[in-house]
């Protein structure tokens, strides 16, 4: 069907950058499914709605907020008549829901936002309790970006615990059964709830949604996959400024010894990630080398290693400086 080879052109054409592309694309989409009516709108009104979706994250992208308002909306109005049709579609309004939510928090508009995260989520909830094997997944990330929206409100902070709780729950069996497929989901909650509850000085909550997480992205990891270091990569990293914190407090040599521990297992990772952007990865190896430096002589270790440690830090930040000069 043209209309949804065009959407799918328009999709292509935005991931590869030529946005003007992907919009002429998206509207010929549009001016193919036609405006819906009584008549044809469960037929064609699903597939306008994906559209206006895409056409959405689009002009959120290139920072046209106002029209990327009206997309959401329009996605959220067809959505809304065609459950009235057929509950199935419950299922799709999360999506705008959610995006149009993040938008209203992007302009400042607090109130507006919190609704449509929260109306989100109480949809994802309602679908995954009447068909759990299916949306189970859309739960666990529709209700995971509820619990980032809580966790940044001073006004919310305090629902921020229970809703990451359901996220992990409802990505935990996930994880457990498929775990090639929802590895990452789990790790990615786990990740958000155990910065909350670092930020909240609750460190032993914090220190186990880590540990259950770690096994799994050590894991996945083994593919070498980019994507898969990352995620490994940031969770020893939280894992290693959560033990550093604490030490810094006390200080404590068994904590620093821990810090050290996951901070060489971030410093690993981003080793094997560097060639593949030395200036990103070269800024988080750097930050660790620091830290490292300065557990090294909390503990007071032999100066050989903390000078191994300060040289590597200088050559990653030579190189850094050199890729930005060249750069501009």
């Amino acid at each position: 069907m043209l209309a949804g080879a065009q959407n799918n052109l328009g999709v292509d054409y935005a991931l590869e950058g030529r946005f003007k592309d992907a919009r002429n694309a998206y509207a010929k989409a549009l001016d193919a499914y036609g405006v819906p009516t009584e008549t044809n709108q469960f037929r064609y009104g699903a597939g306008r709605a994906t559209v206006l979706v895409n056409l959405g994250s689009l002009d959120a992208h290139v920072g046209d907020s106002l029209q990327a308002e009206r997309d959401y909306e329009g996605a959220i109005e067809l959505y809304r008549q065609l459950c009235k049709q057929n509950r199935r579609f419950v299922s799709e309004l999360p999506i705008p829901l959610n995006a149009l939510g993040w938008l209203y928090l992007s302009n400042g508009n607090k109130v507006e936002g919190r609704k449509k995260l929260e109306e989100a989520a109480d949809k994802s909830r309602q679908v995954a309790k009447e068909n759990p094997e299916a949306y189970s997944p859309d739960l666990a990330m529709t209700v995971n970006d509820l619990a980032l929206f809580y966790a940044q409100d001073p006004e919310t902070a305090t629902k921020a615990d229970a809703v990451y709780k359901e996220a992990m729950n409802a990505a935990r069996t996930l994880a457990q059964e498929q775990p090639v497929v929802y590895g990452w989901v789990f790790g990615k909650i786990a990740q958000n709830a155990g910065d909350f509850y670092t930020d909240s000085k609750r460190y032993k909550d914090a220190n186990e949604a880590y540990l259950e997480a770690l096994p799994i992205l050590q894991k996945l990891a083994e593919d070498k996959k980019v994507d898969s270091l990352e995620d490994l990569g940031s969770i020893l990293t939280s894992l290693a400024v959560l033990w550093y914190e604490q030490g810094k407090q006390g200080p404590e040599t068994s904590q620093m010894i821990q810090s050290l521990k996951y901070t060489n297992g971030a410093l690993d990772v981003g080793r094997h990630l560097i060639p593949t952007d030395p200036v990103k990865y070269g800024d988080r190896i750097a930050d660790g080398l620091f830290r490292k430096i300065d557990i090294l002589r909390t503990l007071n270790a032999p100066c050989e290693e903390i000078v191994k440690a300060a040289d590597e830090a200088d050559r990653v930040s030579l190189t850094r400086l050199q890729r930005n000069r060249r750069k501009r």
